[in-house]
């Protein structure tokens, strides 16, 4: 079995900023425009601080925590899964996979190689400076 997936992607480098599995009986009966006009939609609360409507994280951030591009030039596309023996082993892939990609973000955020990071390091600097704490440059 395969089935639908639908990502929001950043702009410049494709990564991705929110994916969703549709399920085979949803596909049968969705458009792959209305499976994106969900995403987009799940995006829109998600942004605007209202992601616990839709049992998700309660808000994201405006830009692409990995490089930093702004919202307004994400896109949103389908595509299928790979072939799976069934539904769960389809949704153990997606867990684990899941799972591997947090492990790489905070990785990179423990590295302070993420837009993120850097943002973080860049206030505390100003912060620093503001008080008379920060190392001379």
């Amino acid at each position: 079995m395969r089935f639908p997936i639908v990502q929001c992607l950043c702009g410049p480098q494709r990564h991705a900023i929110l994916a969703m599995a549709v399920s085979t009986n949803l596909a049968e009966q969705t458009t792959d425009h209305e499976a994106l006009a969900w995403l987009k939609a799940a995006i829109g609360l998600l942004l605007e601080g209202r992601g616990g409507e839709i049992e998700m994280p309660p808000r994201i951030d405006p830009w692409c925590g990995l490089c930093g591009a702004p919202a307004r030039d994400w896109t949103y596309e389908i595509g299928w899964s790979r072939e799976f023996e069934d539904w769960g082993a389809a949704q153990r892939a997606l867990r684990e996979s899941e799972t591997d990609q947090r492990a790489s973000a905070a990785l990179l955020e423990l590295l302070d190689v993420t837009y993120n990071a850097r943002m973080r390091g860049e206030v505390a600097r100003h912060v620093d400076d503001a008080h008379g704490t920060g190392k001379p440059r």
